[in-house]
């Protein structure tokens, strides 16, 4: 058998420090290129942002959220609708929030007090007013104030706890103050309230089904959803109550807290909001 020569042995050397050269560039291409796709993950990672917003803020902020996340791609936005008062709450129980919107001023308040909002960061951008919502199909042609304290009317209120649920309460004080009809007019308008609510959305979803014939809520929760099943009666403004909204980053919140504050503020904000019937200050 014929031995390989000096020149054979070189020449497979050779060819096989070549083959070591071509693996490693290939294993060092390939890190490269693991690198960089890591680098673009990390770099397309969206930031998570959760916003606590009053729950008859709803429609609107949907909208908003869907707008916002449209320009703003690397973030990603969590709304969680609730009462006003259920969601300060939320915050001093240590639940992790960017933003804070509040249906009363109050609340608000409460949170710069406590620091979780400082009070440069706090901002009104609309204002509600009350009416009643009726439910159509109702037996007792309830068509103003006067007929929500006939016997047997049902009504149905949201918990006093919650925003709406304090401006009946002035709404009702008011309403007595003005001796209507000379009749004690809260007496016998709580002694028709069947249920309350943990909220205003659920009282329009009760009255939309009937489960009462009326209720109080915003202006804005009558919507083109429901106008099938509701009517909605206007409170005069000589007892009316006006809710104002506030806006606020929480001094824990990320950076593009702001820049969602900014949003609601500015000018399309105000268009959504205006296009829901809210009254912009």
């Amino acid at each position: 058998m014929q031995q390989p020569s000096m020149v054979d042995l070189r020449d497979n050397r050779v060819v096989n420090e070549v083959m070591k050269m071509k693996v490693a560039a290939m294993v060092i291409s390939l890190a490269i290129l693991l690198c960089g796709c890591n680098a673009q993950a990390v770099s397309e990672k969206k930031t998570e942002m959760t916003i606590l917003a009053a729950a008859s803020l709803t429609e609107a902020f949907h909208e908003i959220e869907e707008a916002f996340e449209e320009e703003n791609t690397h973030i990603d936005l969590t709304i969680t609708f609730a009462g006003s008062a259920s969601l300060a709450h939320q915050i001093k129980e240590g639940v992790k929030a960017d933003v804070y919107v509040s249906a009363n001023e109050a609340y608000m308040e409460d949170m710069v007090l406590e620091k979780y909002i400082s009070q440069e960061d706090v901002h009104v951008f609309a204002h509600n007013k009350l009416v009643v919502m009726v439910y159509k199909d109702q037996k007792h042609k309830i068509s103003s104030l006067e007929d929500l304290i006939q016997k047997d009317v049902t009504i149905i209120l949201a918990e006093e706890a919650q925003p709406i649920g304090q401006y009946t309460r002035k709404m009702l004080d008011k309403i007595q103050q003005d001796n209507l009809d000379g009749e004690d007019y809260t007496r016998l308008f709580k002694n028709n309230v069947i249920s309350y609510e943990h909220s205003v959305k659920a009282v329009v979803a009760k009255i939309e089904i009937g489960e009462a014939d009326c209720g109080i809520v915003y202006a804005t929760d009558r919507t083109k959803a429901n106008e099938a099943n509701i009517i909605t009666l206007d409170i005069p403004d000589a007892c009316n109550q006006m809710a104002t909204y506030t806006i606020g980053k929480l001094t824990q919140s990320q950076k593009g807290a702001e820049k969602f504050v900014d949003y609601v503020l500015g000018e399309k904000g105000r268009q959504v909001l205006e296009k829901y019937h809210y009254i912009l200050p």
